[in-house]
């Protein structure tokens, strides 16, 4: 487990302690690889009836909880659920390049769509400062 993904399992745990006692914490997954959505996770949990729930939506950066399903009879159930609201593909983010600096100026769904911006840009960027920088593209 990541420290980032344990971080958040302390915070999820805490919010369950408070709001959702009956439940204990299972899991907690990313919903997206998209670097825009990396406060975005899905939280698994078992009930003290024996059934299961998934959240598909816990927000890390206000610390808030939705979209639950409840009453799910296996723990198989809930990793299919999360697999079916997982964003996993990948992402292509486009930079502005100068020696040792590098900065993110777009991300696209796909290679082909970053490369085609690079290219029709010439591989080069003027910034508002009359800058010109060099384009990259690399998975996220």
């Amino acid at each position: 487990m990541s420290d980032k993904q344990q971080q958040v399992m302390e915070h999820v745990s805490e919010y369950f302690k408070e709001h959702l006692a009956e439940y204990t914490v299972l899991e907690v997954r990313r919903k997206s690889r998209h670097p825009e959505d990396s406060h975005l996770w899905m939280v698994s949990a078992e009930k003290e009836d024996g059934t299961y729930a998934v959240w598909t939506a816990w927000n890390e950066a206000i610390q808030s909880l939705n979209h639950g399903h409840y009453g799910i009879k296996s723990l198989e159930g809930c990793g299919k659920l999360m697999e079916e609201y997982t964003d996993d593909r990948s992402y292509f983010a486009v930079y502005r390049c100068s020696q040792n600096a590098r900065f993110q100026i777009s991300i696209f769904d796909s290679e082909g769509q970053a490369r085609q911006f690079c290219e029709s840009h010439g591989w080069e960027w003027e910034d508002e400062n009359e800058f010109l920088w060099s384009l990259d593209y690399r998975e996220v």
